[in-house]
């Protein structure tokens, strides 16, 4: 898989997940959803902030209702994907998931910043449009605030365009992620602005900004994170932490960071992040599964979240409300 390894060496290799995604699957209860499983009414414009809240509200209503309704209890996985500088990888990734039983919903570019100036995204779209096919979900990464030359004035077009190009494509474009990307000189960023307001009909923001209801986890900004010893960036962890019956985790991976093919990167942080040591144990063993021991007999043993948990994280996610609704400037 040498052809697939990047320039920069990054700190994990693809049997991180490989195995995960196995272990996953070994129990009953998980489920592997996509954006598209999710049920908005994507016939209604999402013309503010307070309306995207809404849906989201009425989405997770609906989804808990369709879970207490079943005989047995679920944990549902919802792997989500930012292409960024790993096209290669991305689809790679993409085709590995559905070969082996798991779907993801990615988000893609259309075109990419190349030395200031847009150029059109080097990624095999057709190769993913067969995973479409297959059940994997797609979406658009927004950069159109980048492509526009940080002219605000420009960004609806950019966005518009960049929608209806993955379209003419084939894709089932329904939701979008903004990319982060560098700040302008007045601080706006890829995000700061409203994207479904451009809309005719509703387009559901799937992460950076604004979010649907669950536990969410996300590796982005991995290097910094690891290099000061952040736990939650150990995924094995957060999903131990939050995991029980009846619940669901959006987990965004950026593919280009699981291509490593040697420690030699990583061993820079396995002081301050001694999981990737034992990642890379297991792996050279040839037998990456067993780091995520823990993991298997947590959910071969898992059960409903205690009162506390549940009052904590409702508290948790109304901080979180509140910080989303600071106006957006335009």
């Amino acid at each position: 898989m040498s052809w697939l390894a990047n320039t920069a060496p990054g700190y994990l290799p693809f049997t991180y997940l490989e195995s995960l995604f196995a272990v996953l699957k070994q129990s009953p209860r998980v489920r592997f959803r996509t954006f598209a499983d999710l049920v908005f009414d994507l016939e209604q414009p999402l013309a503010t902030p307070k309306a995207l809240k809404t849906a989201y509200k009425a989405e997770y209503k609906a989804w808990k209702k369709e879970v207490a309704a079943k005989e047995e209890p679920v944990i549902d996985i919802i792997l989500m994907h930012d292409c960024d500088s790993g096209p290669k990888q991305t689809v790679h990734l993409c085709e590995y998931q559905v070969a082996n039983g798991v779907v993801s919903t990615t988000s893609l570019f259309t075109r990419t910043m190349v030395e200031g100036v847009p150029r059109p995204y080097p990624i095999d779209y057709d190769r993913l449009l067969v995973t479409q096919a297959q059940g994997n979900c797609f979406a658009y990464h927004c950069n159109a605030y980048q492509t526009a030359g940080f002219d605000p004035s420009k960004v609806e077009a950019h966005f518009n365009a960049d929608m209806a190009a993955l379209r003419e494509r084939g894709f089932s474009i329904n939701h979008f992620s903004p990319h982060g990307g560098p700040a302008c000189p007045d601080g706006r960023r890829n995000n700061s602005f409203f994207y479904p307001a451009f809309a005719p009909k509703a387009l559901i923001w799937t992460h950076n900004r604004y979010e649907p209801i669950g536990n969410h986890y996300s590796d982005g900004g991995l290097a910094p994170r690891l290099a000061r010893g952040d736990i939650t960036v150990d995924l094995q962890y957060r999903l131990m932490k939050a995991m029980a019956l009846n619940t669901r985790f959006f987990i965004l991976l950026h593919p280009q960071y699981y291509f490593s093919e040697t420690p030699d990167r990583a061993k820079e942080i396995f002081a301050a992040s001694p999981w990737v040591k034992a990642f890379w144990q297991w792996h050279e063993k040839g037998q990456p599964e067993r780091y995520w021991e823990p993991l298997r007999e947590h959910l071969a043993n898992v059960g409903h979240h205690s009162l506390w948990y549940k009052t904590r994280h409702k508290l948790w996610q109304g901080y979180n409300f509140i910080k989303a609704l600071k106006p957006l400037k335009s």
